[in-house]
C-alpha cells in the first residue's frame, strides 16, 4: 500500500530508493494525506 500511494501522488520507486531524504519527505508527505482522508469520512 505504502509504495503504490507513493507512486499515485507522483513518486517514482526508483528514485526514491536511490535517495533516502526525497524517500523520508515522500513518506510524511502521504502520510498527512492520509490523515487528512481519514478526517474527511
Amino acid at each position: 500500500m505504502g509504495e503504490t500511494t507513493a507512486v499515485a501522488h507522483g513518486g517514482d520507486p526508483q528514485d526514491r530508493a536511490a535517495s533516502p531524504r526525497p524517500r523520508c519527505i515522500a513518506s510524511v508527505i502521504n502520510f498527512l494525506v492520509l490523515v487528512e482522508y481519514v478526517k474527511k469520512k
